[in-house]
């Protein structure tokens, strides 16, 4: 479920349980089927409503699964709009193109990929699988996004490398804090890596979200 949507999500999308034996999951799915009520998706292979998954384990990886796709979708994007970038192209033309066939789904690039899941549990996966290299590869280029972001800004004023600190003692706004449109909530927002990079090359970084108050 995603901020600022849950109660719509709650009907949406399948309620994923899995239990430590086959009686808690029964119990789990009973207690969730007779409280909500699920949206018609036909394009579901099942029925929309409660899955159990026959196991906490399984439950929890369809979660890290879901959310570690999107992070490294996410951080392809960015390695073609980086490209693209180098190369005189429209990333957004290229995706746009791309996703016209029905076997890519590239999401967008962006400055961070922020919020309360999809930052954080790629970690967890990489954590219980040490041979994971994708995750973490795609959360350091997510990761470094912000940086190289303020470095094309300092290349445009000062150069082609913005080694001179040409944003020294220049005032820079940063126009949005939330982490995604219309929700008021920072977490993991792309705003702070901004800031510190801004900071770091003698910025002074100017914050705005009509989200936020001056306070």
């Amino acid at each position: 479920m995603s901020s600022g949507s849950v109660f719509a999500d709650l009907a949406r999308y399948p309620k994923l349980v899995g239990g430590i034996d086959s009686a808690s999951g029964s119990r789990a799915a009973d207690f969730y089927a007779s409280v909500l009520r699920f949206d018609a998706r036909p394009d579901l292979s099942r029925p929309n409503g409660v899955w159990d998954l026959g196991s906490a384990e399984a439950a929890e990886l369809t979660k890290l699964a879901e959310t570690t796709y999107r992070d490294v979708n996410i951080a392809l994007a960015n390695e073609f709009a980086r490209f693209a970038q180098e190369t005189g192209l429209d990333i957004f033309e290229v995706i746009e193109a791309a996703n016209s066939q029905p076997y890519s789904h590239l999401h967008r690039p962006g400055i961070a990929v922020g919020g309360h899941c999809i930052p954080v549990y790629p970690w967890l996966y990489a954590a219980s699988d040490p041979a994971a290299r994708l995750p973490v590869l795609a959360r350091q280029i997510n990761d470094a996004v912000p940086d190289r972001v303020v470095s094309l800004l300092a290349g445009l004023i000062d150069g082609p490398d913005g080694a001179t600190g040409g944003l020294r003692g220049l005032r820079v706004v940063v126009l949005g804090a939330a982490y995604r449109g219309g929700v008021r909530a920072t977490a993991f927002s792309g705003v702070f890596g901004a800031v510190r990079a801004l900071a770091d090359r003698g910025a002074v970084p100017l914050v705005h979200d009509p989200l936020y108050s001056d306070c």
